[in-house]
């Protein structure tokens, strides 16, 4: 009973805790029951266990922690009475691995001990944070209950992602990550679930993820009120409150965006709003290393191709921006995805953050091809050659891949060939004039450019042709 009144109330930091059968006790730290602690360059989490004991009597306590059920670690601290209270504080390395940690916090006296709390399956690893709307979200809409298989009791997650400020600031519990739910008690979307099952297995160290994800929300939804950056009543002060209160904000590593869809032709202001956006992230995030932008689909909300033109662009723009594609997912219902496509985001996401962070040596054909020039490859201005910027792409050209592409003023793409490791040449229908090039990909699944994994190109607009 004691053990479960206390995890009742550990939230409150220095709340002092009457025992039935042992010392009141003030905690300003201690470990929360499935808590991750961002690990540091050394590969360890720090553990903080701090506070007082109110009851005169006792000559010392004891920290007992746990791994894997066995015990790993024993400290004590003596005790020394000042005005009826003795403080005591320890610092618990917990290294990055797949296993777990329970804490117990005793209070010795010289008869007897007592118990004052205890916490279970605490680990130590990386932090990630998803935002944007409804594909970041990525529920199992359909019903499919395949997300979950991907669960792990090394993913972790803390509060809620709901939309009411009382329920975020209601909600202080970690608990393992779920992928089939939206905006509720340790949701992170499909996607999300599939990425960390997959750095989880790969690396051997757990994560957490945070997603804050609403769906059907303009990109103006998403800003920071500078006025009060952590308000929870802001979708942007939702998550940093979460991240903040539970001690992970200063060691985000990386924080994925799709959002777009619901901004449809509201191109020109998209760009300043991320601006904004990014700024802020770093400034609330100060250890992100990477901003992954998905350049979304065409689809729901008629996200038209000068926005995802824009977000092609934050690549360049932005140093820690790497643009994901969306294109060649399978099974888009022309807004969202079935499981197959969110899985296939998850893989594309977790390549490039191995690839970033855990020196993975999969480093070939895992970024979305990326067009950097066009030109006419012919003095008869009837073939184009597309140069793409990966030097190692392996692409393909799926047959009727040419309804893709548009050249203007005028002109028609009649066939494609892969003519080198990251080129393409175009045949046209005739001589042309035409001085742009886009590559569009419809709503649904389509034929299109890939690579040798599947991963399809990012789409252009009125590139130049030089």
């Amino acid at each position: 009973m004691l053990q479960t009144m206390l995890h009742l109330f550990l939230c409150l930091p220095g709340l002092t805790l009457a025992a039935a059968q042992g010392p009141d006790v003030t905690l300003t730290a201690f470990p929360k029951d499935l808590q991750l602690y961002p690990r540091d360059a050394a590969g360890h989490g720090t553990a903080q266990v701090a506070g007082s004991v109110d009851t005169p009597g006792y000559s010392s306590v004891e920290l007992r922690v746990y791994r894997e059920g066995v015990r790993w670690d024993l400290q004590s601290q003596p005790l020394s009475y000042a005005g009826g209270s003795a403080p005591f504080a320890f610092s618990v390395p917990v290294p990055a691995e797949l296993a777990e940690y329970d804490f117990e916090l005793h209070a010795v006296a010289a008869t007897a001990s007592a118990l004052l709390a205890a916490a279970q399956d605490v680990v130590a690893g990386d932090v990630f944070l998803i935002q944007g709307q409804s594909n970041a979200v990525a529920g199992d809409g359909y019903g499919e209950n395949l997300a979950n298989a991907a669960q792990r009791p090394w993913i972790r997650s803390y509060g809620t992602a709901s939309i009411w400020d009382f329920k975020v600031v209601n909600d202080d519990a970690w608990g393992r990550a779920d992928g089939e739910d939206g905006n509720v008690h340790c949701t992170i979307g499909q996607w999300g679930l599939r990425m960390a099952q997959l750095l989880v297995d790969q690396t051997q160290v757990p994560v957490c993820v945070l997603n804050g994800a609403v769906g059907a929300t303009p990109i103006k939804y998403h800003l920071r009120n500078d006025a009060d950056p952590m308000n929870p009543a802001s979708n942007y002060g939702r998550l940093l409150f979460r991240a903040t209160r539970c001690g992970v904000a200063a060691a985000v590593k990386a924080i994925f965006w799709y959002q777009g869809e619901s901004n449809g032709d509201d191109y020109l202001p998209y760009a300043a709003n991320f601006a904004e956006l990014y700024a802020d992230w770093l400034s609330d995030y100060p250890a992100a290393e990477k901003i992954y932008v998905f350049q979304v689909h065409n689809g729901c909300g008629a996200p038209n191709q000068r926005l995802r033109e824009l977000q092609r662009r934050f690549e360049d723009l932005y140093p820690l921006v790497d643009v994901l594609s969306t294109t060649a997912a399978p099974d888009h219902d022309g807004c969202h995805y079935r499981y197959s496509g969110y899985r296939e985001l998850g893989n594309r996401a977790a390549r490039l953050v191995a690839r970033d962070f855990y020196a993975s040596p999969l480093t070939q054909d895992i970024d979305a091809p990326d067009l950097e020039r066009a030109y006419y490859s012919n003095t008869q201005r009837d073939e184009i050659t597309l140069v793409f910027r990966d030097p190692d792409d392996t692409l393909r050209f799926e047959a009727g891949a040419q309804a893709r592409f548009t050249v203007e003023p005028a002109g028609d793409v009649r066939s494609g060939t892969v003519t080198g490791p990251n080129t393409i040449r175009l045949r046209l229908d005739g001589p042309a004039t035409a001085t742009s090039i886009s590559y569009d990909y419809p709503a649904g699944s389509a034929a299109g450019i890939v690579n040798a994994r599947g991963v399809g190109a990012l789409t252009f607009f009125r590139a130049r042709i030089q």
